[in-house]
């Protein structure tokens, strides 16, 4: 069975794959080339290929919340070498960090999502191969077909009403005055667990998707929420920040979010905007580079590297002004979802509202879990970056230009918090350079 989306929309493609109650495989592409592959049997939907995708297990648990990359990390490295027997949610459930029903209820909620943001596709084409029950292999999440076609059916059907309020996730959301009331009402709103959560990350900065990011709620009820906040008068959508005619980028992203975010994050910000107003923009070789945290001085040390690897004075790549970072940035975002407060323009990197907060915070908890996305996603653009500057330069000189910048930069650097980062030791090993 095959057909277009616009012709049989996926509601009815499930509904009838449902009623024949077989096992197969159900293809789904839309018009931009995405793929998406379902398995369905016995009127139950047990896999994604989404789930083979970069957000893998690991990756779906550090995006909720539930384990620090760090955590991560290690238990891969534990995975790759003395357990390899063992897959990570049962590495996960031995060791206390995450049990195993949360596991399969974060499996079973992504592949959810995916289905239910594939319920509005009008361009597009389905297949649906039939195969033997033994050929359907271990089932990874088990998804009943009716009540996620009414679910979906319904969603549909209030999204359509939610977009025309917010019609893309890009929009920044702030309090309005009745929103800043709250912390000083004697009866707070009767919000539920999951409206908290929302409301906590409304600041006059954030992005619906870096709310999505941070909230683990989801897509549509993130949406939902913040349409209801609105209707009632909470929360506003606030313009979107531009940069200070004549300023340089950082100092305008630290003047606008020191103001819009002000009556929120209100701690250290008079102090922080000289030091964006200069950080990593020194002429003078010898003078030091001052930085909130590493991911400031991560950025700067990629964007001097994408001068000198990818965009060289004189380059055709320079004077056809190809955003090749931007261009990588939106390749590795994906797997790094708190990183999406880093702005990657051209081939410049922004990290000045980041750093502020990360000021604002003191480095807390709160930031945590950002910050680990935010240097683990610069290393990986560094390392792509740098892999494109080897075959356009060769590796030897690669090789050179980089070591040459660590030298120039490393003695330099200082940063207000986390100032023991082995900051030349973690590029020269991503990069597999000789010390």
């Amino acid at each position: 069975m095959q057909g277009n989306l616009k012709q049989t929309p996926l509601p009815e493609v499930l509904q009838f794959i449902s009623m024949a109650n077989n096992s197969g495989i159900l293809t789904i592409r839309d018009h931009q080339g995405g793929e998406t592959k379902l398995t369905i049997t016995k009127g139950r939907v047990i896999n994604s290929s989404t789930l083979d995708r970069r957000r893998r297990l690991g990756e779906l648990l550090v995006q909720r919340g539930l384990v620090r990359r760090s955590e991560l990390a290690h238990l891969l490295n534990l995975q790759r070498t003395v357990e390899s027997d063992k897959r990570l949610g049962q590495l996960l459930a031995e060791r206390d960090i995450v049990p195993r029903d949360v596991v399969e209820e974060v499996l079973r909620a992504q592949v959810e999502e995916e289905i239910w943001g594939l319920f509005g596709l009008e361009e597009g084409d389905f297949q649906y191969q039939i195969i033997e029950d033994s050929a359907v292999g271990e089932a990874q999440v088990e998804i009943h077909m009716g009540p996620l076609l009414i679910e979906g059916t319904r969603r549909l059907d209030e999204w359509r009403s939610i977009t025309k309020v917010l019609p893309h996730d890009q929009l920044v959301m702030g309090l309005t005055e009745k929103g800043l009331e709250i912390a000083d009402m004697e009866e707070a709103p009767r919000f539920n667990i999951t409206q908290w959560r929302v409301l906590a990350q409304v600041n006059g900065r954030f992005s619906i998707r870096a709310i999505i990011n941070r909230s683990h709620v989801g897509t549509f009820h993130v949406f939902q929420i913040l349409s209801d906040l609105m209707e009632q008068g909470y929360v506003e959508v606030r313009p979107q920040a531009t940069d200070v005619e004549g300023e340089p980028a950082t100092s305008a992203a630290a003047t606008h979010s020191s103001t819009a975010g002000a009556p929120l994050l209100g701690r250290g910000v008079g102090s922080i905007f000289s030091r964006f107003a200069g950080g990593g923009r020194k002429e003078t070789s010898n003078e030091a580079l001052s930085f909130v945290s590493p991911v400031g001085s991560l950025a700067y040390l990629v964007t001097r590297a994408a001068e000198k690897l990818l965009v060289a004075p004189g380059s055709a790549e320079a004077r056809a002004g190809e955003p090749i970072l931007e261009t990588l940035w939106a390749e590795v975002l994906p797997q790094y979802t708190r990183a999406d407060l880093v702005q990657v323009e051209g081939n410049t990197i922004h990290t000045g509202a980041l750093e502020l907060f990360f000021d604002c915070f003191e480095f807390g908890n709160a930031v945590v879990m950002t910050y680990e996305d935010c240097l683990e996603a610069l290393l990986h653009l560094l390392d792509a970056a740098y892999r494109l500057g080897s075959t356009r330069l060769g590796e030897k000189a690669a090789a050179r230009t980089m070591r040459e910048l660590l030298d120039e930069i490393v003695p330099r650097v200082h940063h207000t918090y986390a100032n023991d980062f082995k900051f030349g030791e973690q590029v020269q090993s991503v990069l597999r350079l000789a010390a």
